[in-house]
C-alpha cells in the first residue's frame, strides 16, 4: 500500500470510528434519559403505576442495550482484528455483527434515535468501516501499529477534531433545537390564570367544571345508586372536595333512547327518571349521553328497530349499493344507520328524543343547578368498518350511497353550483340534475385529489355536520340552552385520512350554532389539539369570553401514570375544557383497563389532587394547574417518534435505511471475494 492509500485508510478508519462511538453514544444517552424519564414517572412517580409502559415499549427498551451494545463492541474488536490479519471467521463475525449494529442503530429512531444525528452518525461509521475493509483486502494489508503511528500524526488529529467538533455541534443542536422550538410552540392558554381566590365570584353553569365519570349501571335500586354515587364522589373527590365549589363531581349516563323502548318503539323512561331520581336525592350533577345513533340501539331485540334495522333504505350503503350484514354485537352494529334526513330512523329519532327530553326538562326546572347538560350519540360518522373483507368484490367500501343520501347530495350540489359550474369542477357530464351520481367507479373512488372524489368527501363531511346538529337542534329547541350541548366525536388528528375520507368526521363536524365541541379520547394528545378545540369553540359562539368543550369518554387506557393523568388534566383546563367523562366506572364492558374503581389508581389520584388545586377557583383561573411544558413536550416528541416509526412511512424509513447498509455490506462481501479470486 503507497503512502497515499495508507494515509486515505488511516482517515477513514479514524473517522468511522469516531463516527460509529459517537453514533452509539448519542443514542445510548438519549436512550437513557428516556429510561430516567420513564421510571421517574412510573415506579418512582407520586402514585407508582402497575404498568410501567405497554409491552411493545419494554420490548424495545430492553432489546435496544441487550443487541446493541454487545453488537457495537464485537463489531469494532472483529474489523480492527481483521485489519491486522484477515481471517474468515473475522470476517463473519464482523459481517454477522454489521447487521445487527446497523438494524439498532435503523430501529433506534422508535425512540428518537440518539436525536437523529445518533442514526445518521452511526450508519455513516459503519459504511465507512467497510471501505476501510475494501481498501484494506484491495490495497495491501493495513496494520492496527501503522494506523495508530505511521501517519503524520498532526493532520490526523485535525481531520479528528475538525470531524468531532461538527458531529458535537450537530449533535448538541439536534437535541437542543427541538426542545427549544417544540416548548415555545406550546401556545398560551386560552382562559387566564388568576392570581388569588376570586372575590365576590359564585360558581354557575359557565365557571364550574364538570367531572362526571361514566356510570352505565342501569337498573339499579335508587338505594343502591345513592350508596354509589356517595362512593364515587368520596373516590374521585377527597375529604377536600366541599361540593359547592367551583368544581362539581357527578355522573353521566346514557339515555338510550332507541333501546330502551316500548313493544311499539316509543320511549320508555324508567330507567331515566331512576337516574333523576338518584341525582336529586344525592344533589349531585348529572350529564345524559343522548345515545340512540349506531351503539345506542346496539344489540335491541325490539321487534321496531330489528324491522328498521332489515329495511336497508335506513341504512348506509357502499358504491357497489351493498349493505353490510347484520350483526347483532355489543358495539356499535356493522350495518350502520344512514345519516340521510328524512329517514324512517331518522323520525323515530326524533320522536323519542323528544319524548326523554321532555320528561327532562321538567325535572331541569325543578332542579335547575343539578343538570350539567348534555352530548350527542357517540361517534357520528359514516362506516368505517372493514366491509371490503367481506362484501361481494372484496374491493374497499366507502359510505354513504343510500338513495336519501344522493338525494341530498344533489341538493347540495344544487345549492352551491349550477349544473355546469358542477361538471367543470367535478370533471363530469351529466345532463340534469336528476342524473347526477356520486363517484362509484374504481378510476374515480379513493383517488385523492380527484376532484369529484374530493367533492363527494366534502359533501360526506357536510353530512355528517349536518347529522350532528340535527340532534344538537333536537335538544335546543325543547329549551336548552346551547352552553349545555356538547356534540360526542371522534378525535382525530389534523389531515388524518381516515377522518376526512372514511369517517368523513373531522373535528370541525363538532361544533355547530346549536352545541359547543366534544370528543371522545383514550389516549396522551398534545396541548396544540386540546387548544385547537378551544379554539374552535371560540370561533363558532364569538359572544363567548372562554371556550366550553368536553371529553365524553376520557381515559389513558393502558398508560396508567399519575403525572401523564396531572399533565392532560392542565392541558384540559387551562384550554378551555369544561367537562370530562372518565370512563368506565361499572365495568360493564371487557376493558378491565378502563375500570376506574377497581384498577386505576393513578387516574383517582390525579382527580383528587386536582379537584383540591381546581375547586377554589372560576373554571381554567387556577395558576397552580398549568402545563408543565417540558414535561408536556419531552413525553410528546417521544410519544410522536414512536408512532411515526411503527406507522407504514416510518417503517419504510427504517426498513429503508437498514437495507442500504444490509446491500453495502454484501457488494463489499462481492467485492473482496473477486479481489480473491484475482489473487490479490
Amino acid at each position: 500500500m503507497n503512502d497515499n492509500n495508507l494515509h486515505q485508510a488511516i482517515t477513514l478508519y479514524r473517522a468511522s470510528i469516531l463516527l460509529l462511538e459517537f453514533g452509539a453514544c448519542a443514542f445510548f444517552l438519549e436512550y437513557g434519559i428516556k429510561l430516567i424519564f420513564m421510571i421517574q414517572h412510573t415506579i418512582y412517580d407520586v402514585v407508582p403505576s402497575p404498568l410501567w409502559i405497554n409491552q411493545l415499549e419494554t420490548i424495545f427498551f430492553i432489546l435496544f442495550p441487550a443487541i446493541g451494545i454487545p453488537s457495537v463492541i464485537i463489531l469494532l474488536i472483529c474489523v480492527s482484528a481483521y485489519l491486522k490479519k484477515p481471517r474468515l471467521y473475522l470476517g463473519v463475525f464482523a459481517s454477522i455483527t454489521f447487521i445487527t449494529t446497523s438494524l439498532i442503530f435503523n430501529a433506534s429512531l422508535l425512540i428518537g434515535g440518539g436525536w437523529y444525528v445518533g442514526v445518521v452518525t452511526g450508519d455513516i461509521g459503519i459504511v465507512l468501516l467497510l471501505i476501510v475493509i475494501v481498501m484494506h483486502q484491495k490495497n495491501g494489508v493495513v496494520l492496527r501499529k501503522e494506523m495508530l503511528e505511521g501517519a503524520p500524526k498532526r493532520r490526523v488529529v485535525k481531520i479528528q477534531g475538525v470531524i468531532l467538533a461538527i458531529v458535537c455541534i450537530s449533535g448538541i443542536s439536534t437535541a437542543l433545537w427541538p426542545m427549544i422550538s417544540g416548548t415555545n410552540a406550546i401556545p398560551v392558554p386560552l382562559i387566564t390564570a388568576g392570581s388569588a381566590n376570586p372575590a365576590g365570584v359564585t360558581p354557575d353553569h359557565a365557571n364550574i367544571f364538570y367531572i362526571l365519570p361514566i356510570w352505565e349501571a342501569q337498573g339499579e335500586s335508587v338505594a343502591s345508586g345513592i350508596q354509589q354515587m356517595n362512593y364515587m364522589k368520596s373516590l374521585v373527590g377527597g375529604n377536600d372536595y366541599n361540593e359547592s365549589g367551583f368544581v362539581r363531581i357527578g355522573r353521566s349516563v346514557s339515555c338510550w333512547y332507541t333501546n330502551n323502548l316500548y313493544a311499539n318503539g316509543s320511549y320508555d323512561p324508567i330507567n331515566l327518571i331512576q337516574d333523576l331520581n338518584i341525582s336529586a336525592m344525592t344533589n349531585t350533577p348529572i350529564l345524559f349521553h343522548m345515545n340512540g345513533g349506531n351503539w345506542g340501539q346496539a344489540s335491541s331485540t325490539n321487534p321496531v328497530i330489528l324491522a328498521m334495522r332489515e329495511n336497508i333504505s335506513n341504512c348506509q350503503w357502499d358504491q357497489d349499493n351493498n349493505c353490510t350484514p347484520i350483526k347483532y354485537n355489543p358495539g356499535p352494529n356493522d350495518r350502520y344507520w344512514s345519516l340521510a334526513p328524512n329517514t324512517d330512523w331518522e323520525h323515530l329519532r326524533e320522536r323519542n328524543i323528544n319524548q326523554s327530553l321532555t320528561i327532562i326538562h321538567a325535572w331541569w326546572l325543578l332542579h335547575p343547578t343539578l343538570l350539567a347538560g348534555f352530548s350527542t350519540d357517540s361517534e357520528i360518522h359514516e362506516n368505517d368498518n372493514n366491509f371490503h373483507a367481506t362484501n361481494p368484490g372484496h374491493y374497499k367500501s366507502y359510505f354513504d350511497y343510500n338513495n336519501a343520501s344522493i338525494a341530498q347530495y344533489r341538493s347540495w350540489a344544487q345549492a352551491n353550483w349550477s349544473l355546469a359550474q358542477f361538471n367543470a369542477l367535478c370533471g363530469t357530464n351529466f345532463a340534469t340534475w336528476a342524473n347526477v351520481d356520486a363517484p362509484r367507479s374504481p378510476s374515480v373512488v379513493d383517488v385523492v385529489g380527484n376532484p369529484w372524489w374530493e367533492t363527494w368527501t366534502n359533501f360526506r363531511i357536510y353530512q355528517v355536520q349536518q347529522a350532528v346538529q340535527r340532534q344538537c337542534y333536537w335538544i335546543y329547541e325543547k329549551g336548552f340552552p346551547r352552553d349545555m350541548i356538547w356534540s360526542h366525536q371522534v378525535l382525530s388528528e389534523p389531515g388524518d385520512p381516515s377522518a376526512r375520507y372514511q369517517r368523513c368526521d373531522p373535528i370541525q363536524t363538532s361544533s355547530n350554532p346549536y352545541c359547543n365541541p366534544g370528543v371522545t379520547r383514550y389516549s396522551w394528545e398534545s396541548p396544540q389539539t386540546w387548544q385547537s378545540i378551544g379554539q374552535l369553540a371560540l370561533n363558532e359562539n364569538t359572544n363567548d369570553s372562554i371556550p366550553s368543550w368536553g371529553i365524553f369518554e376520557w381515559n389513558l387506557w393502558t398508560q396508567h401514570e399519575y403525572w401523564a393523568y396531572m399533565q392532560m388534566l392542565d392541558c384540559i383546563y387551562e384550554y378551555g375544557g369544561q367537562v370530562i367523562c372518565p370512563n368506565e366506572w361499572g365495568n360493564n364492558s371487557q376493558n378491565t383497563g378502563l375500570w376506574i374503581p377497581g384498577y386505576n389508581q393513578q387516574l383517582l389520584a390525579a382527580l383528587r389532587d386536582f379537584v383540591a388545586l381546581a375547586q377554589n377557583y372560576p373554571r381554567g383561573t387556577c395558576s397552580s394547574i398549568r402545563v408543565d411544558k417540558l414535561t408536556v413536550w419531552y413525553y410528546g416528541s417521544y410519544l410522536d417518534s414512536l408512532n411515526y416509526f411503527s406507522g407504514n412511512t416510518g417503517l419504510y424509513i427504517m426498513a429503508g435505511g437498514w437495507a442500504s447498509c444490509v446491500v453495502l455490506l454484501f457488494v463489499a462481501i462481492g467485492i473482496m471475494n473477486v479481489d480473491r479470486k484475482r489473487g490479490k
